[in-house]
């Protein structure tokens, strides 16, 4: 088990072809630009989230599930504030229940049904079905999911928050990674 981190603006080229290693999944954050390549999906949500050790699995769901809580209320503060700046957002017109749901802490659930904002609502998909009872919202809404590391890994991407790329065994000869 490896994995090497490929900051901003390095040539990431001479990693995937020099060699005789074949990184299985590759992992770019949006707001870094650092690549994170590894052998597992393990490896890269070690590198995410300080401490992270998965050899108990109830500890390291909390470990993943906390981490999930802090950056999707990060990332949310973010697109609000460029939401913001590029004029798609006007906090003095949205209203109070959309300025709460966009602003509260991702620790429980948001009490939005619906979701039709241009800005992107995101939380945590663990106060939601099938995990509880409660429905999730519909709309613009992208969900952090810290079931399992690639539920994880596949919902940033999804998000737009991490560029997840795996390296397909069965490619033809010259390809890279797919998504």
């Amino acid at each position: 088990m490896t994995h090497v981190v490929i900051p901003a603006g390095e040539d990431i080229t001479a990693h995937l072809s020099g060699g005789d290693h074949a990184w299985l999944i590759a992992v770019t954050n949006s707001s870094t630009g650092d690549t994170v390549l590894a052998d597992t999906v393990t490896e890269v949500v070690e590198h995410l989230i300080d401490g992270y050790d998965p050899s108990d699995p109830e500890a390291a769901f909390e470990q993943r599930l906390e981490w999930a809580v802090q950056t999707t209320n990060l990332q949310q503060g973010l697109l609000a504030v460029v939401a913001q700046n590029e004029g798609t957002l006007d906090i003095d017109t949205i209203g109070e229940d959309a300025l709460t749901a966009l602003f509260t802490g991702r620790d429980e659930a948001a009490e939005v049904a619906q979701w039709r904002h241009e800005v992107p609502l995101l939380h945590v998909a663990s106060h939601y079905e099938p995990y509880s009872e409660r429905p999730r919202p519909e709309g613009n809404v992208h969900l952090i999911d810290p079931y399992t590391e690639l539920t994880l890994l596949l919902s940033l991407h999804a998000a737009g928050t991490l560029e997840v790329l795996y390296n397909d065994e069965d490619r033809d000869e010259g390809e890279e990674f797919a998504a």
